[in-house]
């Protein structure tokens, strides 16, 4: 296995998911004709890069040994990352209350207290071997909600084929990453157990390419998602000849796809 690889300062950071979701937020306004401005790419940046840093706050609190390298970062820079956290958080309410539209700023608010919920759910530990299910499913959600959140205005039924590709993508993302980890996240869980399996990735697998075959010819995001999808298999692939740290920002650098379009 080769050393971790510089990469991982991305994941490390938490910028892994905000680039993932502002890159398929620009592909969904693209591709649906919705208008998006700077202030709306820069506050969905901002917002899942608090959501994805407090929770590995929170993870890193709770944990102390048997924590990943990102966990590990959080936790030795605890109370540097906390002030800038909560600098973010003021520069991106001030931001949204200037910039947004009433109905923009409510549907902000509600995806907000939305995540904060979930947020809580997972930290409270108390699903067992199904917590890392549970959360992967959660997390696609709220990654496919923030891609959408100011996209709404285009019709329902490119609202479900968005949905329909994305969320299965991203769930599968989260379902290979916590397969990768399942060592450490079996010793964190209070059963000691987790369900990640061939057969949890096999299911994962065939809800992304299912559906995005059953929307071929609407958009490119289904080829997308496809693309995204083959590039994760192939990470898992060669799994025991890339660091485990890498494989994880490797992970999130795979759902790019969309970003060779627009280059």
């Amino acid at each position: 296995m080769r050393g971790r690889s510089s990469i991982t300062w991305i994941t490390s950071l938490s910028l892994d998911a905000p680039l993932v979701v502002v890159v398929w937020q620009h592909a969904v306004s693209v591709h649906y004709s919705v208008t998006l401005n700077m202030h709306h790419r820069v506050l969905v940046f901002l917002a899942v890069w608090l959501g994805y840093t407090a929770d590995r706050w929170f993870d890193a609190w709770r944990h102390k040994e048997n924590v990943t390298h990102r966990h590990a970062f959080h936790a030795l820079r605890r109370w540097t990352l906390l002030p800038l956290w909560l600098v973010i958080l003021g520069l991106s309410v001030t931001v949204s209350f200037a910039k947004l539209s009433s109905s923009e700023l409510r549907n902000g608010l509600t995806l907000a207290f939305v995540s904060i919920v979930i947020t809580g759910i997972i930290q409270l530990d108390r699903f067992g071997k199904w917590k890392a299910v549970i959360k992967s499913a959660l997390t696609a959600f709220l990654v496919t909600s923030s891609v959408l959140i100011f996209s709404l205005p285009i019709s329902e039924s490119r609202v479900l084929e968005a949905f329909s590709v994305m969320l299965p993508l991203f769930f599968l993302n989260c379902v290979f990453i916590h397969s990768w980890d399942s060592a450490i996240d079996a010793k964190q869980s209070s059963s000691g157990k987790n369900v990640f399996n061939r057969p949890t990735i096999l299911i994962a697998c065939v809800l992304t390419f299912g559906l995005s075959l059953y929307w071929l010819g609407t958009s490119p995001l289904p080829w997308y998602a496809i693309a995204s999808a083959l590039n994760l298999t192939a990470i898992h692939l060669c799994l025991r000849s890339l660091h485990l740290e890498t494989t994880r920002t490797l992970a999130d650098l795979a759902l790019l796809t969309p970003l060779v379009v627009f280059l």
